[in-house]
């Protein structure tokens, strides 16, 4: 991407990277930028007034949304001449903590792209121009964990999931299911996820019918002395648990009422799931 003064290119544009920092009350989102001039630039050219409209995206394609504008912390500008630089600066969007939390809410568990729409004006004798351009910034997940730390935001674990495989065993259709619900999760289908885990869960328990027996006095152990139980009963007990916790997503409650799932309740169930039927698989 590029400034362009009369058909000829003033400074290819790039992002080197988007940083953290905290302040009293608000966060800075901060965009390093690096302006690459060559040396068939026009010499004398003044590019000044430099500024960044910020749009956000999700990772997984959704529409962009206007963040908000930055600016570098003082007036800033730089001429041309017939030699190569590169100038590099620092655009500062200021966050507040209502804002930040919706950034939060917004991103869902996604990674983020941020659109940064870059203009300035460009003069040379009387003559002056307006600059636009746009340059893209992915963010991953991991990534956007370490900015979340300098902004002083929420903190997350990024943890992989294990999901079990298989190829034509007994827990094939449990493990498809439990495929099915990470693509669910992704997708922000929280109800259908925690539900596909129940379906999951109910057909690795049927695969392991002496073990499922074990369930209902597993609960019963842990009512009348739970300090003794065994891992494989403490194991049976979390199973039970997770089943149960999935049973409003396919069913009404007992007052009719149906129940909403978040993006933490699907993501802690799917947990759950993966690691009990993963943990059957390996005892059969």
């Amino acid at each position: 991407m590029s400034f362009q003064f009369n058909s000829t290119t003033l400074a290819d544009l790039s992002v080197v990277g988007v940083y953290g920092r905290r302040g009293l009350g608000f966060a800075q989102l901060r965009f390093s930028v690096k302006f690459t001039f060559s040396t068939f630039t026009p010499r004398d050219v003044l590019i000044h007034d430099i500024r960044l409209r910020v749009d956000v995206s999700k990772s997984n394609g959704s529409s962009a949304v206007f963040l908000g504008i930055a600016d570098t912390e003082s007036a800033w500008s730089f001429k041309t001449s017939e030699y190569s630089q590169q100038e590099t600066n620092i655009f500062d969007l200021n966050l507040s903590e209502g804002q930040l939390a919706i950034l939060e809410e917004f991103r869902d568990g996604h990674g983020l792209r941020f659109s940064l729409t870059a203009s300035a004006f460009a003069d040379r004798s009387q003559e002056r121009v307006m600059q636009q351009d746009q340059i893209h910034r992915d963010v991953s997940l991991s990534d956007w964990v370490s900015i979340l730390k300098e902004l002083g935001g929420p903190e997350y674990f990024v943890v992989a999931i294990p999901i079990p495989t298989a190829k034509d065993d007994a827990l094939n259709t449990a493990m498809q299911k439990i495929k099915k619900a990470h693509g669910e999760l992704l997708n922000g289908n929280y109800e259908t996820c925690v539900a596909d885990c129940r379906i999951a869960l109910e057909s690795a328990r049927k695969v392991a019918p002496t073990e499922a027996a074990r369930g209902v006095p597993a609960v019963r152990r842990y009512m009348d002395g739970k300090m003794s139980m065994t891992k494989l009963e403490r194991e049976l007990l979390l199973e039970e648990a997770g089943m149960h916790y999935c049973h409003l997503a396919l069913h009404a409650s007992t007052d009719g009422t149906v129940e909403v799932f978040s993006r933490d309740d699907a993501q802690m169930i799917l947990s759950i799931a993966s690691t009990v039927i993963g943990a059957t698989r390996r005892r059969l």
